[in-house]
């Protein structure tokens, strides 16, 4: 699945409309609650501060080498109608996935093992960007700790399990070694999109109770918009802003009005975590920080 089925999306908006319509528009933060008071969406704009989103953003050209589109797919997370003309651009727009340990693609069952993700081996720019990225990714994931205590630990608890028993899930342990050296994220995967527009869908692979964390990046003339369908929410995705999803339930798109752009988006794979044996979890419920 692609996470866009139109058709179906079409039905849910007729029985649900969106709360706000027309649509809301927000800059300040946040939290999008269901009647249960389970989170949804965290927003929480210029989050990081001016220095460290112009660090992370500079780093992005490592990973230029292993940044991908295509013209000739049908998945529109890859297809280059989806990106900027690169004539156009100095950060060259395409997309690359980054994981330790996960599927590979038609593999995703219990009889297979974990492999090592192609950008963390060996000498791959994921690898080294990822070592630049360490202190950043670990500031980044200790917000997970606030906006979604459990999953953070479940996190920790993948990657704790992948250093002490790594033979068990994956063949080639020296490399998964090596890439859980400069792993400090707890999401146990992400990917790197640069100068793409990205329609509303729903991220399939994880699950309705987690939460993703997109990460927005880009120059100082950057502008972009996020747009939750669904909600009648739109919000400001200017760089520094971080929000949290839950990605599976909450359908979701960006589009950047100028500048350079680029996002990262972090995530876990449910598939990952049941084959490590990692029990699912439950909603992050706000009740918790009640006084």
């Amino acid at each position: 699945m692609n996470g866009l089925q139109p058709a179906a999306e079409t039905k849910v908006a007729e029985r649900y409309p969106p709360i706000y319509n027309p649509p809301h528009h927000a800059m300040k933060p946040f939290v999008v609650t269901d009647m249960h008071r389970n989170a949804l969406v965290w927003y929480l704009p210029n989050i990081l501060t001016a220095g460290r989103q112009d660090a992370i953003w500079k780093l992005l050209k490592i990973l230029e080498p292993a940044l991908k589109m295509d013209n000739r797919t049908k998945n529109w997370r890859q297809n280059s109608k989806n990106f900027r003309d690169p004539n156009l651009c100095k950060l060259k727009p395409g997309t690359v996935s980054i994981s330790p340990a996960w599927f590979q693609q038609g593999h995703e069952s219990m009889m297979f093992k974990l492999e090592v993700g192609a950008q963390m081996k060996d000498d791959a720019a994921g690898g080294h960007w990822a070592s630049e990225m360490q202190e950043s990714s670990a500031l980044i994931g200790s917000i997970l700790g606030i906006t979604h205590p459990q999953l953070y630990q479940q996190g920790l608890e993948a990657l704790t399990l992948l250093s002490s028993e790594g033979g068990k899930f994956v063949d080639n342990e020296e490399q998964l070694v090596r890439a859980l050296k400069v792993w400090t994220s707890p999401f146990t995967a992400l990917s790197v999109i640069t100068n793409r527009n990205t329609p509303a869908h729903r991220d399939t692979k994880g699950r309705n109770e987690w939460l993703d964390f997109v990460v927005a990046l880009g120059e100082d003339d950057s502008v972009g918009v996020m747009t939750f369908p669904g909600l009648g929410l739109t919000v400001g995705y200017n760089p520094g802003t971080i929000i949290a999803i839950a990605g599976k339930v909450v359908r979701h798109a960006a589009e950047f009005e100028g500048g350079e752009r680029a996002c990262i988006a972090y995530y876990m794979r449910n598939k990952v975590q049941e084959r490590l044996g990692i029990p699912a979890g439950t909603w992050m419920n706000c009740c918790m920080y009640d006084a």
